[in-house]
């Protein structure tokens, strides 16, 4: 809202269009996914979410200067497709966890389900503290770059498990 300067029934739009796309591409996973692997088909769309969230972030920032509405429609265009790129990957993870635990799959879906909420709160007090050192802008870097780093974690969960 701040830093592209639209009113607060305009700032929901990115959310709304974020939580279309997870609903989308988890919906439409099987078909889009064929024949390719999990790994094949999740590793390349994070990378494109985690650089095409960047990409809009900036470019957005930049056209703001002179067309403020063009500059919020691709950043918002950019959310959209983060969405997407990213709708994949809890399912999977989940799906991992079960796989390679030893417990049983609810047992294990529940200890990731803590897991990553402990890393959400760290995750939002290190953007939040960046955000009032620097600037909103740099502080999104961050989330930015660990989606694209979720692409490694693919290929180290999709790896059969040692016994």
């Amino acid at each position: 809202k701040q830093e592209f300067e639209v009113s607060k029934s305009l700032a929901v739009i990115p959310y709304f269009l974020f939580m279309g796309a997870m609903i989308i591409g988890r919906l439409s996973y099987n078909r889009i996914r064929g024949e390719r692997s999990d790994k094949e088909m999740v590793q390349p769309f994070v990378v494109m979410a985690g650089t095409v969230f960047l990409i809009s972030l900036f470019f957005g920032l930049y056209l703001k200067e002179s067309h403020p509405l063009l500059g919020y429609v691709v950043f918002s265009t950019g959310i959209f497709i983060t969405g997407i790129g990213i709708s994949f990957v809890g399912p999977l993870f989940f799906g991992y966890a079960s796989a390679r635990s030893d417990k049983p799959g609810g047992v294990a879906i529940a200890e990731l389900g803590a897991v990553n909420q402990v890393l959400t709160f760290i995750g939002r007090g290190a953007i939040s503290v960046v955000a009032g050192v620097a600037s909103l802008p740099i502080a999104m870097i961050i989330p930015g770059v660990m989606l694209i780093g979720v692409a490694f974690f693919v290929a180290a969960a999709s790896q059969p498990r040692n016994n």
